[in-house]
């Protein structure tokens, strides 16, 4: 569906102060291709203050910004159901000036534009409406729960961007995978090929329990790769239950389960704007819980 959108002027307030002008067009101007925006500072259609500027400068708290009348497509979405809203606010387990911590059920995509119609960031956004922006500061597949960082304001997304560039944060996850787990507590390191390229990758494994049929490990992230820990316990010879993906064939027995059993259970990083130390745990979902009770993995 076309929209069209008249001219406006917007101050500049802390949440989006420090970053570029061309990527706060980009939120702002919704689904139009990043040589429009460049295009409308450019030419001078959009201004700050009143006067032109160039695609890199960095906005500044009370400036004004203009932006140009626009013409673009937008999806219908989905209205998010009331009873989704209460469960991702019950499930909010950290909030401060900075960050918001969720722990998210299985079956959520964390994003906008899955089959769902909307994602975790949409919904926390709806609760957020006070907040200039609300930004998805890392991601866990859409099958697996636990905890995910979300930003309140351009600084923190930045920092917390650099921390995981810098390898800076722990997360912890907690898994079932089908067999006698035989290793040893330690980081594995394999090669995988994706987009024709070799990548490595690193998890620190350790096993906690296990029984004849499985085993409950806890896994470490050292390098930050799609699927990494679905794609290294498969590779290994340990698929994680509830695993559509990564499986192995009929032939071989294996315990099912009707979802993925991979939790992301523990955050652990130093914030450097407000410089406390943020550790935070959740608990294994219902479900996955009932499943432990019920293989002795507790």
């Amino acid at each position: 569906m076309k929209i069209s959108k008249k001219a406006e002027n917007i101050r500049v307030t802390a949440a989006n102060a420090d970053q570029r002008i061309d990527n706060f067009l980009m939120s702002k101007i919704k689904n139009v291709p990043k040589s429009h925006i460049h295009k409308i500072i450019r030419t001078g259609q959009t201004r700050v203050n009143g006067s032109r500027v160039k695609s890199l400068y960095k906005l500044k708290i009370d400036d004004i910004i203009r932006i140009p009348p626009y013409t673009t497509e937008t999806k219908l979405t989905s209205l998010i159901k009331q009873e989704y809203k209460e469960q991702i606010n019950k499930n909010i387990c950290y909030e401060d000036d900075n960050y918001i911590i969720v722990n998210k059920p299985t079956g959520l995509s964390v994003h906008s534009g899955s089959s769902q119609g909307y994602g975790l960031i949409d919904i926390v956004r709806e609760l957020k409406k006070s907040n200039e922006r609300i930004d998805l500061a890392h991601r866990i597949d859409r099958s697996t729960s636990g905890l995910i960082i979300i930003t309140k304001n351009f600084n923190a997304l930045r920092s917390i961007n650099k921390s995981f560039l810098n390898h800076e944060i722990s997360k912890k996850y907690f898994l079932v995978v089908n067999g006698l787990w035989n290793y040893k507590a330690g980081i594995k390191k394999m090669k995988i090929k994706r987009k024709d390229k070799q990548q490595e990758i690193k998890t620190l494994f350790k096993k906690i329990k296990n029984t004849k049929e499985l085993s409950f490990l806890e896994a470490e992230l050292i390098t930050g790769k799609t699927h990494q820990i679905r794609k290294h316990c498969y590779e290994l010879g340990f698929p994680i239950v509830g695993d559509k993906k990564y499986f192995f064939s009929k032939n071989k027995k294996t315990i099912k389960s009707n979802r993925l059993l991979l939790h992301a259970g523990e955050l652990k990083f130093h914030d450097n704007l407000s410089k406390k130390n943020i550790h935070i745990q959740c608990k294994l979902p219902g479900d996955f819980y009932q499943f432990m009770i019920n293989y002795c993995l507790l």
